[in-house]
């Protein structure tokens, strides 16, 4: 990970989405690694209360994600609850 993807992913935790917050690091992660980021990004946007963010991390997460993999089973089940 690069620092400028580091301080994108920083801006996000804070809630900054779009081009200088996670859409702009996502296209430069390999899809395991942007897969997990964006379900723990869904669960952060669920705790500052951005549930249309948060849901667009979750459905990141899913499509990201390797079929058996934890974080889309954890990703399908916080949508499952939508």
């Amino acid at each position: 990970m690069t620092k400028s993807q580091g301080i994108a992913l920083a801006l996000t935790w804070k809630g900054t989405t779009g081009p200088i917050g996670g859409e702009g690091v996502a296209p430069g992660l390999e899809p395991p690694c942007r897969s997990q980021l964006a379900y723990l990004m869904g669960r952060r946007f669920q705790r500052l209360s951005r549930p249309v963010d948060s849901v667009k991390f979750l459905e990141t997460a899913v499509k990201d994600s390797a079929p058996d993999s934890l974080a889309r089973r954890l990703a399908q089940a916080e949508l499952a609850k939508k």
